[in-house]
Parts: structure tokens; sequence; C-alpha cells
């Protein structure tokens, strides 16, 4: 899939029912996936053993988000080397509790739920990798 080249994050510190603003730059890489429908995604996530799972869900995501190929572009159709911008807004749930919160990204196949492994040598610190996600540094909610 594309390679994460650039991210800005509206704030690291926010509360409940906060939106969040996270753009995301990724770059088209040569030979990268021929699916041409891939969607990129957010979720927020809880980062502590043990913390609290959304009452909603019953899962570790507190706050998600999804959409198709940023641009409306084809994944397919990305062009090597060529920036593509890619922006979220996430609200944070009112019921949420205090503590720091996993920022993962990714790109995953809507057909199938399959998410993308994204390119190890591309992920520096601050940046880690949890599964198939890129982790971003971590949000408090205060």
């Amino acid at each position: 899939g594309p390679r994460l080249r650039g991210y800005a994050v509206s704030s690291y510190q926010a509360g409940p029912g906060d939106e969040l603003r996270v753009n995301l730059t990724w770059q088209g890489e040569p030979g990268a996936s021929s699916q041409s429908r891939l969607h990129s995604f957010i979720h927020i996530r809880k980062s502590q053993p043990g913390g609290p799972n959304n009452p909603l869900t019953g899962n570790e995501i507190w706050a998600q988000d999804e959409h198709y190929a940023p641009g409306g572009i084809l994944t397919s159709d990305y062009l090597s080397g060529q920036l593509y911008r890619d922006e979220f807004r996430v609200r944070l749930p009112e019921e949420m509790p205090p503590g720091e919160y996993f920022l993962e990204v990714g790109w995953f196949d809507p057909e199938t739920g399959e998410q993308l492994d994204p390119l190890a040598d591309a992920v520096h610190s601050p940046l880690g990798i949890l599964w198939r996600s890129i982790l971003l540094p971590p949000v408090t909610v205060e």
C-alpha cells in the first residue's frame, strides 16, 4: 500500500466530546497494491492492558473513521512518488474515560476487512507498528 510520509494532529490532549483532526500524507509506491478500492482508516484505541473497553461496542476502539482512498483516486492509480493528502475528523465519545490512547492509521480492503501490512522500513520513531497499523504519537484524554 501507500507509504506514510507525514502527519499532523490537531492536539495530543483532548477531552470527551472534542473533535480530533488528523491529516495524513501518503506517497504512491511502485508496485503497490493492485487493489483499487482500498480504504484508509484511523482508530483511537485504548493503550493500557486491562483499561476499559468502549461500552457501545465492547471492544478497545473508542472512536474511528474510514473512507475511500484520499481524493477519490483509486489506490491502483496512485503515481509512484506522488503525495496524497488524507483528512480525518473524529469526535471523541462523551463517555470516554481519561487516559492515553493509541492513534492508529492504515489501509484495508473493505470487501474482506483485511488490513494491509505497513511498510516497516518507512516507520521511524516516534511512529510504531501495532499489528497491521501505524501508530502515531498517542493522545491523552483529560
